[in-house]
């Protein structure tokens, strides 16, 4: 028998007796023969363990006793007592050697009092061994689960990743094999024993495969069978005598991704609870690996896969010449279905087009969610045309689907890019960059239809060319690439002596040319770059105005444009509040034009943005007013100051009757409201005097002034003779 304690626990034990017992010579535990296991003695030459030897030999019995009895043994006198675990059977023996004329019932109730603590030391000590041995098990089970990480690539490391997992499983549990099966996302992995036989592995995996898989899809619970031959208590009975620990994989959804398991011959030992929940550990390491990599609402790989496969096919083909076209698949109108019916519906429609399209491609395509509506098939040996007839055929199928949810039917249609890979085609993303953007045309052009990206496509050819600005607008932010210009706005009204000034902005490209906002403004606001624009502007406009003297700019104002993206930020206003407290610049010579289309489109933003900043004395201009749908309705809603009358109209005053009838009226609603109004684009005399005629307040063009930097624009201000404003 080992120590029934630890040697400090007998050792703390032992000085308590010495202390208690002044006449105690040694201390000893002995097993039921009499046998010491552990032992102290207080001088030198005690002869404990002679005196209970010679005890066992003149009575043999005396261990098995469960009371406390004084034995005389050399001279001493050796007292013993027996000591019990929990539940109070006896397994040990405490024996201490005192002197002989000590105080017998005295030392009889002390040595109780002792083997009293002893038995609580015995039974701390036996839980604090559990304790350690869980915690050893734990720290193997953890070390084992957590050498494999989380969100590794499945497609580059992830199967190496599952299949040391699998190897981990087979070795840990010291079992004959572990499999697993991934059954949608293609995945088998078998670890076997050298010594198991091949037809043997066959059988166990089609046993698996065939009647447990099933099982497990549907119930979502863990198998263990440690008698195959026992009544069918899973609802199924599999053939031969192994033993069985089969654990359901999840997906993020909750669905059944797979099925991780161990088996063991029937001479080997049974699957216990530890084995259980060391599987279940495993199985849960599988999920995170696939939430990592796969599409929790379709199944689908994600673009980490996307990526992957587009990656290994791009080498492909410059290595080898092969074929390749790739699909980028939107869902048209889908914000429609998330407003009108909900995210559920939505989500319904997205897995239902997934599964749309899963049966459509053939089995070498890669298929893939890239992100919300979106999907991406690589298509290996297709060429334009053939990739167009399977974009076809997929789009008729999804626009013929009839998708149910809630009792509600919805029909969708989908628009299909396509890209091949090509000589010309330099890069993945520049692969994925023009599928998207033939995509992008399609759904331009009507929804429910196939572009392909080439040369002679020139609605891709403009969109390549949006996003060639894409990256130059994003350096520009970040390396200061603009430049502050202006153009002067000139009063047509006689006796008006303050100055106006809109603020412009130019791109500066790699050569040092100047980029005109009509070239790069269309990409930055189809790429949400205006927010991020307008605030650059507010941020270097300011301070320039700041270092200027502060009674010329309290004698005009200075334009400053904002997009309706914009507006529609939440934190934009309080900017603006701030940048113009840090500058210091007076909130009466500020004035914000605000496109026409962009205050209606946003108009309680709008509204609101407006009335904010009229507070401290700003004033608003509706920029190309005229050229929107409602413009007079919408005029009763908006604090403006001033209208800005859209050049388009203004150019052709002079030779179209309609485009006058237009600016007369424009200017007309504008001062029956107190509204000042602005003509832009006013090229040359003739249109510059009409407009005096009708009674535009104000006009912009080159015959006022050509844009010059905003720098030249204060110098020029600087030294023009002050005035008395009319």
């Amino acid at each position: 028998m080992s120590s029934l304690i630890g040697s400090e626990s007998f050792l703390r034990m032992a000085r308590i007796v010495k202390v208690a017992l002044p006449g105690a010579a040694g201390v000893a535990l002995c097993d039921g023969a009499g046998e010491p296991l552990q032992h102290v003695v207080f001088e030198k030459k005690t002869k404990l363990l002679s005196a209970i030897r010679r005890l066992t030999k003149k009575r043999p019995g005396w261990a098995a006793l469960s009371k406390t009895k004084i034995y005389g043994v050399e001279g001493r006198d050796l007292l013993t007592t027996s000591l019990s675990d929990e539940r109070k059977q006896p397994i040990a023996m405490l024996t201490v050697l005192v002197e002989r004329d000590s105080e017998k019932a005295k030392v009889a109730t002390l040595v109780r009092t002792v083997a009293e603590c002893v038995e609580h030391e015995m039974a701390l000590d036996k839980e604090l061994k559990l304790m350690t041995h869980e915690l050893t098990e734990r720290y193997e089970e953890l070390n084992l689960v957590y050498h494999t990480e989380d969100d590794v690539s499945f497609f580059r490391q992830g199967q190496e990743a599952l299949q040391n997992l699998t190897q981990n499983c087979l070795d840990y549990l010291d079992v004959d094999m572990a499999v697993l099966l991934l059954k949608g996302k293609g995945v088998e992995v078998l670890c076997n024993r050298p010594e198991l036989q091949a037809a043997d592995s066959e059988h166990v995996l089609s046993q698996l495969t065939e009647k447990v898989y099933p099982w497990l899809e549907e119930n979502g619970e863990t198998v263990v069978m440690n008698d195959a031959s026992d009544p069918m208590e899973f609802g199924f009975l599999l053939e031969g005598p192994n033993k069985y620990l089969c654990c359901p994989i999840f997906e993020t959804s909750g669905s059944v991704a797979g099925m991780l398991a161990t088996v063991n011959s029937h001479e080997k030992r049974a699957f216990a609870n530890s084995d259980r929940n060391l599987v279940r550990v495993m199985a849960r390491k599988v999920s995170k690996i696939i939430a990592t990599n796969f599409d929790a609402l379709t199944g689908l790989m994600n673009r980490n896969g996307y990526e992957y496969y587009l990656e290994s096919a791009f080498e492909q083909v410059q290595e080898t010449e092969a074929k390749m076209s790739l699909l980028h698949i939107n869902i048209d109108q889908m914000q429609l279905v998330n407003d009108t019916a909900g995210y559920a519906a939505g989500d319904a429609v997205i897995r239902s087009v997934a599964a749309i399209i899963e049966s459509k491609k053939r089995d070498v395509d890669a298929l893939c969610r890239i992100g919300g509506d979106e999907f991406g098939v690589l298509m290996p040996e297709f060429l334009y045309d053939d990739a167009a007839e399977a974009a076809d055929r997929i789009c008729r199928a999804v626009e013929e689907s009839t998708i149910e949810h809630d009792g509600r039917t919805h029909n969708v249609t989908i628009s299909v890019g396509i890209a091949v890979i090509t000589d010309a085609i330099e890069s993945v993303e520049q692969l994925i960059g023009v599928a998207e953007l033939a995509c992008s045309v399609a759904k331009e052009r009507g929804h429910n239809r196939v572009e392909a990206y080439g040369p002679d496509n020139t609605g891709i050819i403009r969109r390549s060319a949006e996003m060639g600005f894409v990256a130059q607008i994003q350096s520009a932010l970040v390396d200061d690439q603009f430049e502050l210009f202006s153009q002067a706005i000139e009063s047509l009204k006689p006796g008006s002596h303050k100055h106006h000034t809109e603020i412009l902005l130019r791109l500066i490209d790699e050569s040092g040319d100047l980029i005109l906002p009509a070239e790069f403004i269309p990409a930055a606001e189809r790429y949400q770059l205006m927010p991020a624009i307008d605030r650059w502007v507010i941020s270097k406009a300011l301070p320039a105005l700041a270092d200027f003297d502060r009674d010329i700019l309290l004698n005009g104002t200075f334009a400053i444009n904002l997009s309706g993206q914009s507006l529609g930020e939440d934190d934009f206003l309080e900017f603006v509040h701030s940048q113009i407290r840090k500058s210091g610049v007076p909130p009466e010579c500020i004035c914000f034009e605000i496109t026409e289309t962009a205050a209606v489109a946003n108009i309680s933003k709008a509204s609101a943005f407006m009335e904010s900043l009229g507070e401290i004395n700003c004033s608003f201009s509706l920029d190309d007013f005229g050229a929107g749908i409602s413009s007079f309705g919408y005029l009763k809603n908006l604090p403006a100051d001033l209208l800005k009358i859209d050049g388009a109209i203004v150019k052709d005053i002079i030779l179209d009757e309609a485009s006058e009838a237009m600016v007369i009226a424009i200017n007309e609603v504008g001062h029956a409201m107190k509204l000042g109004t602005i003509a832009e684009y006013v090229e040359d005399e003739a249109i510059k005097s009409r407009l005096k005629e009708i009674g535009v307040d104000y006009a912009q063009g080159n015959v006022i002034g050509e844009p010059v930097e905003l720098e030249e624009r204060l110098r020029e201000l600087s030294d023009a003779p002050k005035a008395v404003a009319s």
